[in-house]
């Protein structure tokens, strides 16, 4: 819990230190109060008092009147303090746990969009939805633990130990034989409890997962008539989540009050040995060990409270520090913004691959490895250049490696030495300053990215700083006319992932928003595939009348879509068979002569 304080601001320590001081206040005015009170007690007895303590100062009364008097005094004004002081350091406490979530909540969002895209694959929605909430909650209540419980409690151990020994030794027994016996329990309690937490952690993962994969494809799970199949599956692992929080209330149910009953045997030994003394003292001692009980009951009431709350203040940190290694997990993961750079940005929008071999899992691959599917090569040995401002077509069957090579010029993975290089500008794409390349490239997804909001704010989403002339421009290039048609046009409101409109619709809006950008490499990746054949070659000519000075990668299925490339790259089971134009590889290429017959048989 200690790590996450490093990470709050400099205002939230100081209100932390602030309520931490008062913190430790609290339990030392808490065990003055029946100090005071216990001559309240000496009054009542008609035992005349001629000094009142309070700490280290005596105050002498002129008669029991006036005693009485003073000692109400006290204990009221001790009251107040104590609660003005109570007051303050939880308001402060509360006021570090609720903006410090907003800060970590701040700061974890941030680490995720710049996290490099190798490490957001290790991550599942699930797991990602789960620390933005439940874990932020328990970190939440750990803060407020830790800076209100983790040392106020113990305070009132010590303090209460303290002045119940010098009230009197002999009731001090009860405490000295019950404290220990407490202790050892609850580290038994907790030894069983803390792996416990950690698999609710992982239970609770398991069905955010769960129900965000089936929400996504509720459409699927309809249109094949399973939604038993897929509640049945919800239900087992909602089932086994229930089991897991059932068995960590049901042992913490178990294992407290067991420890009270523990602090019941304190008042059972305490009232033993009351009975002792009384039938030993004569009358004047009995009258002054009333005050006593009164005192010290309530500094054992105190101390035993205090070990349960010390108990469960640990209880709460073991849960919470769980959550705090799930949210460093993610937040040790480099990205982007971390890594030094040798280049700053690029001019020229010229491409090269060198030799380059990808796998996602980024391990070596040996023989014995090839028969695991994930270690498979996805590139092999790929080398072509591109020069600036060419068009260039990317052909081959699904599997062949067209995204990924793709994804390796838009820099969501980075090569490892052994796999060769990507050039941009003549310069290693690792060493250029990423947030800056990625201002430089826009991409047109085959799966459309859009944002619940308004159309208008989907278009402007990469450069919010064009005005209404270019967004019309850019629905124009797109052939994005419906939006005119719409209710209230540009400010017309989408669901999320643009689900109330149709997919052309939704396509078309996404290469209006992915040209809106000053950009010098467009990638069209599939892009069109929702369209018609007439739509899709009038978005693509009036694209690339557009953008002539511009280096442009269209990724398709269809040769009729790249035809017209000044060059075609040829994909194969990750390798690269052909980089040639239209008319060269229909001459000299085989692999590219049978995708053309397969699709244009009959023609």
């Amino acid at each position: 819990m200690l790590k996450i304080f490093k990470l709050l601001s400099t205002k939230l320590k100081f209100f932390a230190f602030i309520s931490l001081v008062l913190s430790l206040l609290q339990p030392f005015i808490a065990t003055i109060i029946p100090s005071i009170t216990k001559q309240i007690i000496s009054l009542a007895t008609n035992e005349n008092v001629y000094t009142i303590k309070v700490l280290f100062w005596d105050i002498f009364p002129k008669n029991n009147l006036e005693a009485l008097q003073i000692v109400v005094v006290l204990t009221i004004i001790f009251a107040l303090f104590l609660m003005i002081i109570s007051y303050f350091a939880s308001i402060l406490a509360w006021k570090v746990a609720i903006n410090g979530i907003y800060e970590l909540r701040k700061k974890l969002f941030f680490h995720l969009i710049h996290l490099k895209q190798v490490n957001l694959d290790s991550l599942n929605e699930g797991t990602i939805l789960t620390r933005f909430t439940n874990d932020m909650l328990k970190i939440k209540q750990g803060i407020t633990t830790l800076i209100r419980n983790l040392l106020i409690s113990p305070s009132y151990i010590i303090w209460g130990l303290c002045f119940s020994l010098t009230t009197n030794l002999n009731l001090s027994i009860s405490i000295i034989i019950v404290a220990p016996l407490i202790m050892i329990g609850a580290f038994f309690a907790l030894r069983k409890l803390i792996p416990l937490y950690s698999k609710e952690n992982i239970s609770i993962d398991n069905l955010n997962n769960v129900a965000s994969d089936d929400l996504k494809g509720i459409s699927v799970i309809k249109s094949y008539n399973l939604e038993k199949v897929r509640l049945d599956n919800y239900k087992n692992v909602s089932n086994n989540s229930r089991k897991t929080a059932l068995g960590v209330n049901i042992y913490s149910a178990t294992a407290w009050p067991l420890l009270d009953l523990i602090s019941i045997l304190g008042n059972v030994i305490l009232f033993v040995i009351i009975g002792i003394l009384v039938k030993n003292n004569d009358l004047g001692e009995n009258n002054k060990l009333v005050g006593d009980i009164h005192q010290f009951s309530s500094y054992l009431t105190m101390v035993t409270n205090s070990i349960f709350f010390t108990l469960f203040t640990f209880n709460r940190l073991f849960r919470s520090q769980s959550v705090v290694k799930r949210y460093f997990a993610i937040l040790n993961m480099q990205n982007n913004e971390e890594l030094n750079y040798e280049y700053n940005n690029f001019d020229k929008a010229s491409i090269e691959f060198k030799n380059v071999s990808f796998n996602y899992s980024k391990k070596p691959i040996k023989k014995e490895d090839i028969k695991n599917e994930e270690n498979i090569e996805v590139l092999k040995n790929i080398s072509f250049k591109i020069n600036e401002g060419e068009l260039i077509g990317i052909i081959g069957k699904t599997g062949s490696g067209k995204s990924t090579l793709a994804k390796l010029i838009a820099k969501q993975y980075a090569l490892e030495n052994k796999q060769g290089k990507i050039l941009i500008d003549n310069k290693d794409i690792n060493k250029i300053n990423t947030k800056n390349y990625y201002q430089n490239i826009s991409w047109i997804f085959q799966k459309q990215k859009l944002l619940s909001g308004s159309i208008k704010e989907n278009i402007t989403f990469a450069n919010n700083k064009i005005n209404r002339n270019e967004i019309d421009q850019s629905i124009d290039i797109s052939n994005s006319q419906f939006i005119y048609k719409l209710e209230n046009e540009l400010e017309y409101k989408l669901n999320q992932e643009g689900k109330n409109l149709s997919g052309g619709q939704r396509q078309r809006l996404s290469i209006a928003q992915a040209i809106n950008k000053n950009f010098k490499i467009l990638i069209i990746d599939d892009a069109t595939s929702a369209l018609d054949n007439e739509t899709d070659f009038i978005v693509r000519n009036k694209i690339l009348n557009k953008y002539q000075d511009k280096t442009i990668l269209i990724i398709s299925q269809r040769i009729s879509a790249i035809k017209n490339a000044n060059k075609i790259i040829v994909l194969d089971k990750g390798e690269l068979v052909g980089f040639d134009t239209h008319e060269n590889l229909l001459k000299n290429n085989k692999y590219y002569q049978e995708l053309f017959n397969s699709q244009y048989k009959g023609e």
